[in-house]
């Protein structure tokens, strides 16, 4: 087994197996949560069943061979292949006769799945026009027959992707997401800003029955930009990825990527989620948490929180790639921490906390690691520093503990009877990592750069962490009416320095 568990680990980590010590943690060979995830997908395709939070405690290739064998002949509580039926059958009718009502055959209607709740929250932003409801990813793309090959593979991708012919539907006050059995993509050709394009697309207001992927090829000043935009509620960053890998499988090679099987549908997750949790027992575990905290810890602004407003500035850093690479910990841990410390610096306080955006696929369901949709959550994250004495190391360590301990409850009621909080930390472990990819005689580049996700907000501030080659760079909003500029800078001026100096001291104290 010890064995087994080497090789999942050298795949996933790009080393060979030899490289891999019995002892070695898994987080100083380069490890993280996106990682792991991959490494519990593996594992599970050999029979080898383990969790998050096993993996994260036993970080080792020798004690994590040792854990399995304690747990051996379990399997996933969630199978994708398995369980429920694909839907109630009363539901299903109902919600063909709605569509039907929508123009839309009831013959095209496959399934239906209660949206949960943070897919609601998109479907209000769109119904009212309110910016970040869809993200729109953009590409620059050069060659002959640009248009021709770009909209045979979007039909391939939307053949093979449930999500991407997902739509929503209201029946009886609830709303539900719907799989269509097919759709026919058409990429718009126009001529105009692609920036001005992709503003556009963050506010589409959509409505019941509508597609809700988009696909587009931009003439900007005779730059061409294929741009893919999609309802938030059906997609996350992680999914991009994905989704990315394919549509240059589909580029290269039509013929074999038409033969690959379909995708899972998110919604059977979703169906499979609201049978197995229970959001009381969420809500109680949320309460326990944040018991004794004081949420405005941060001391932005007093009393009720300000109404959603766009922030209107921002501030930008960047740190190397590696700042903690080596560590026992990843880097989550280590901007969690960092912006931590930088509130208690801040605020004088030694009990902070946070919204914290996490990955959401810690759920042990079989092809977690290949399924579209929105899982990311957002959740509280509260450090709470008792010894001023205490290493950073220990408090890494701890924090580590937290983020996986936690997230079998990040589906429960983020801000049970409190108010929100003032801070959101958004690091996008795990988003794509593309580079220009040279397939089918095209050149196509991702050009994140020109992406921005932008949203309406009542926090005070929002970090933002985006992988780059060879750094980590953030973006740093605020509300100027909040937070001025020279308070902002030095907020994140101390998180930057915060965040360097665990990567080099852990054993110094906080």
């Amino acid at each position: 087994m010890e064995e087994q568990l080497r090789q999942i680990w050298a795949n996933v980590l790009c080393l060979a197996p030899d490289e891999i010590g019995a002892e070695d943690n898994l987080f100083e060979l380069g490890g993280d949560s996106v990682k792991a995830i991959l490494i519990i997908a593996q594992a599970a395709e050999h029979q080898l069943y383990l969790d998050i939070q096993t993996l994260y405690a036993n970080a080792t290739v020798g004690t994590l061979a040792k854990a399995v064998r304690q747990t051996a002949g379990n399997g996933p509580p969630m199978d994708g292949d398995k369980g429920e039926p694909a839907s109630d059958d009363d539901l299903l009718q109902r919600v063909r006769r709605r569509m039907e009502g929508l123009g839309v055959p009831q013959s095209r209607v496959l399934q239906a799945a209660k949206l949960r709740d943070d897919q609601v929250d998109f479907i209000t932003m769109t119904a009212q026009g309110r910016l970040g409801a869809s993200s729109t990813f953009i590409y620059q793309v050069r060659g002959p027959d640009v248009e021709e090959k770009l909209q045979r593979a979007i039909a391939a991708l939307t053949a093979k992707h449930p999500m991407l012919r997902s739509t929503f539907v209201d029946v009886d006050d609830t709303l539900y997401q719907v799989l269509l059995a097919d759709a026919r993509p058409t990429l718009l050709v126009r001529c105009g800003g692609i920036k001005e394009y992709a503003r556009e697309a963050s506010a589409r207001v959509l409505a019941a029955g509508d597609q809700t992927a988009f696909y587009a090829l931009v003439d900007d000043g005779g730059t061409l930009f294929f741009a893919l935009s999609i309802l938030h509620s059906f997609f996350d960053g992680f999914s991009r990825t994905l989704v990315e890998r394919d549509l240059v499988a589909a580029l290269a090679s039509p013929g074999a990527f038409a033969a690959q099987p379909e995708g899972l549908w998110y919604g059977d997750l979703a169906r499979r989620l609201d049978a197995a949790l229970d959001d009381g027992d969420a809500e109680a575990f949320w309460q326990r948490y944040l018991a004794g905290s004081q949420l405005e810890t941060e001391t932005i602004y007093a009393g009720a929180p300000p109404p959603r407003r766009r922030f209107d500035r921002a501030l930008y850093a960047t740190v190397a790639a590696g700042v903690v690479q080596g560590r026992q910990t990843h880097l989550a841990t280590a901007i969690a921490t960092a912006w931590a410390l930088a509130l208690m610096q801040r605020s004088g306080a030694r009990d902070v906390a946070f919204t914290m955006l996490t990955l959401g696929r810690l759920y042990p369901y079989d092809g977690i690691d290949r399924l579209v949709g929105l899982l990311v959550k957002d959740r509280p994250f509260r450090l709470h520093v008792r010894d001023r004495a205490a290493t950073i190391e220990s408090v890494l360590l701890g924090v580590q503990h937290d983020l996986v301990a936690a997230g079998e409850y990040e589906h429960g009621p983020r801000f049970p009877g409190k108010p929100r909080l003032q801070s959101y930390v958004n690091v996008k472990v795990g988003g794509s990592a593309m580079g220009a990819a040279d397939v089918a005689g095209l050149t196509l580049t991702p050009r994140r750069d020109l992406e921005h996700w932008e949203s309406e907000s009542h926090y005070a501030v929002y970090l933002e962490m985006k992988p780059l080659a060879g750094a980590n760079r953030f973006e740093m909003r605020y509300h100027s009416s909040l937070l001025d500029g020279a308070q902002a800078a030095t907020l994140l001026r101390r998180f930057v320095a915060l965040l360097n100096r665990i990567g080099s001291a852990p054993s110094a104290a906080t």
